[in-house]
């Protein structure tokens, strides 16, 4: 995980596919910007989807942005990035320096687009932070400088616990992070025990649980399902992580055999040991077929969701979860 810091260069470029994460790094250079700052710091916004033209118009009146201190570029998609490049250099180039320009790619950091030509010229001369899932050891690291920095006193078998209840999720350890300021006031260290209290018992409702029980093939599953149907849970944020996981597991059968692959694969995905077990396992559990048949269910609320914009797709979920259990 990267510390940001006021940098020479008040140009950043976020790539990365977790909005969270970027969102995160993003607020994190303005507050800096800000607290650098003794004016105030208007603020323009340019979200660049396809009209790339109207981009090259601003770029070409660079007298637009003279008053503007903090200015923030969406690009959605990197072939969009690379017809923007000379209009992003353009604007670039008329950048104060008392300014600060965010540049954001909503796509996955890659090698290849790392490698990139765009890519590599911006990377050279500004600050390049990626914004994919973050390593077990990252977000260990993290956590261990955020209790320091909010005097929060945690064993190491508590930061392990909350690696194991919300793996490879940087939202909800933030989100646990920000539980134990406000818990901070009652206890003088925080134990595994304590943290089994607070976030196992009264976080049940949970996507991140309802992955955790279905990956044991444990029944709880169905119970935290309908705990979310209760609550009226996002249920598209429900099928993207029910479809990592049965993509990650239908890659991991496939390379069962092969250790070396096996490891390449948690490495390249930045999954977190505890999460890597509960693949493993489920891999041994759950047929090929019975993922074929799963995943063409969840491939059906994902239709029912983005073309029929209908969000009631718990039954959907339901079937998923018994096809895993008993096989219909």
């Amino acid at each position: 995980m990267k510390n940001v810091t006021t940098k020479k260069t008040n140009i950043s470029l976020l790539i990365g596919d977790d909005s969270f994460i970027v969102s995160y790094y993003k607020d994190k250079i303005i507050s800096q910007n800000l607290l650098n700052s003794n004016k105030e710091l208007n603020r323009v916004n340019i979200n660049c989807e396809n009209d790339y033209f109207n981009f090259e118009s601003l770029a070409n009146e660079i007298s637009l942005f003279k008053k503007a201190r903090i200015l923030v570029a969406t690009i959605h998609n990197f072939n969009l990035l690379q017809k923007l490049s000379k209009y992003f250099l353009s604007l670039i180039e008329g950048i104060s320096s008392n300014d600060c320009f965010i540049i954001i790619l909503n796509q996955k950091l890659t090698k290849q687009i790392e490698r990139n030509e765009v890519i590599r010229q911006i990377k050279a001369k500004y600050e390049l932070i990626s914004c994919n899932n973050f390593s077990e050891f990252e977000i260990r690291n993290w956590i261990t400088k955020e209790c320091l920095l909010h005097d929060i006193s945690i064993e190491e078998e508590a930061i392990s616990k909350l690696l194991e209840f919300y793996p490879n999720s940087f939202h909800e350890i933030h989100q646990s992070i920000e539980k134990l300021k406000i818990l901070k006031k009652s206890y003088s260290m925080f134990t595994k025990y304590d943290i089994e209290h607070h976030f196992e018992v009264n976080d049940e409702c949970s996507v991140f649980n309802l992955s955790n029980a279905w990956l044991k093939k444990d029944l709880l599953a169905f119970n935290i399902l309908r705990k979310l149907r209760l609550a009226n849970f996002d249920t598209l944020f429900i099928l993207n992580v029910l479809l990592k996981d049965i993509f990650y597991l239908y890659e991991l059968i496939e390379i069962s055999n092969n250790r070396s692959k096996k490891d390449l694969f948690f490495k390249r995905n930045n999954i977190w040991s505890f999460k890597q077990n509960q693949l493993v396992f489920a891999s041994k559990q759950f047929s090929v077929e019975q993922l074929q048949q799963s995943l063409k269910i969840l491939l059906q609320a994902e239709k029912k969701i983005k073309i029929d914009f209908d969000q009631n797709i718990f039954n959907e979920f339901e079937k998923f979860l018994s096809i895993l259990f008993y096989g219909k």
